[in-house]
């Protein structure tokens, strides 16, 4: 993992938050790596059980992504899936990854995957337009899906998705316009206005930081100092994250 377990937790404990999710991405089709791979996730969940939880990720592409998935379920407490269309090189629609995210519904596994900005000219940024994952919600209904970043910049795109389907939410994690104030206040109260998050999205938004890249205690004090009701923040912080994750 990038940074120390105690670096993990220090940011926790400043932030004041109890509980983080950890997230690998296996990208050893494309690649050949794991980033970083199950086990040292894993590893650090058994260590700190009552602070940390953990995501698996497969490239849902390999012909043997769904046995390997439940092989996974079965050795480790395993939460959730991580996937990044673009990262991985998958077209979300494929029928093997259709085949997937079934078995990861079947498995009560919520699925959280990228979208939005990529930066890379390599990755297909097709991929990622959030509006992909309202076709799939209509086919896996039952599927719990996190659409990570809110899209940016495809954030009303994204705010058709969530209200749309009941088991789709997004994230507010990463920043990609300034500073972590600067990017919250804008997704969160100026790009989509703050009456359609606290209206309309107050149940769907999850806290996020996208740590290493982002510090968790930045992206918390940026929500703390938000001007948006703070019920709407209690939800954000923790409570909508109940209704997606078994904790």
């Amino acid at each position: 993992l990038v940074g120390s377990e105690m670096c993990i937790r220090d940011r926790m404990d400043i932030a004041d938050i109890d509980k983080v999710i950890l997230l690998p991405i296996d990208c050893r089709t494309r690649f050949g790596v794991e980033l970083p791979p199950i086990e040292a996730v894993m590893e650090l969940v058994e260590k700190y059980p009552d602070r940390l939880l953990g995501f698996t990720s497969i490239d849902p592409m390999r012909a043997d992504a769904v046995e390997l998935l439940k092989k996974q379920v079965s050795k480790y407490e395993v939460k959730g899936v991580k996937l990044n269309p673009a990262l991985q090189g998958f077209n979300p629609l494929d029928n093997k990854v259709l085949e997937f995210l079934k078995k990861c519904m079947e498995l009560e596994l919520p699925v959280l995957v990228h979208t939005g900005h990529v930066w890379t000219e390599r990755d297909n940024v097709e991929y990622v337009n959030p509006l992909i994952w309202d076709r799939i919600a209509t086919l896996i209904p039952d599927l719990k899906i996190i659409l990570a970043h809110m899209g940016f910049p495809w954030l009303w795109e994204t705010f058709i998705v969530l209200t749309r389907h009941k088991n789709v939410y997004t994230d507010i994690s990463n920043v990609y316009t300034g500073s972590p104030m600067e990017h919250l206040k804008y997704i969160l109260t100026e790009a989509l206005p703050r009456r359609i998050i606290e209206r309309f999205l107050s149940d769907k938004v999850i806290f996020g930081s996208d740590y290493p890249r982002i510090e968790i205690n930045k992206m918390a004090e940026a929500l703390d100092r938000l001007d948006i009701d703070s019920q709407v923040k209690e939800r954000i912080y923790g409570l909508n994250l109940r209704k997606v994750v078994k904790l």
